[in-house]
């Protein structure tokens, strides 16, 4: 999935002929819903939320990721 998604395939172009369980697909929304819930900053599941459910493209995403000021964690 993550290499079809990086070569600019939609998830919705290839998501119905997959024959094998991707879990990112359903669990970083759920993830993320948490997270907002409960105020918790997950960069990284916000990227990924992104390009799975809205279609972000990949390249886009990591670098949002990178232009991230640096923080303590």
């Amino acid at each position: 999935m993550g290499e079809r998604l990086g070569k600019g395939e939609k998830l919705a172009q290839f998501l119905p002929g997959m024959s094998q369980v991707a879990e990112g697909i359903f669990t970083a929304p759920s993830i993320r819903e948490q997270a907002v819930r409960r105020n918790i900053d997950l960069p990284i599941i916000e990227q990924v939320y992104q390009v799975l459910q809205h279609g972000k493209s990949p390249k886009t995403a990591v670098q949002d990721l990178m232009n991230r000021a640096p923080r303590k964690e």
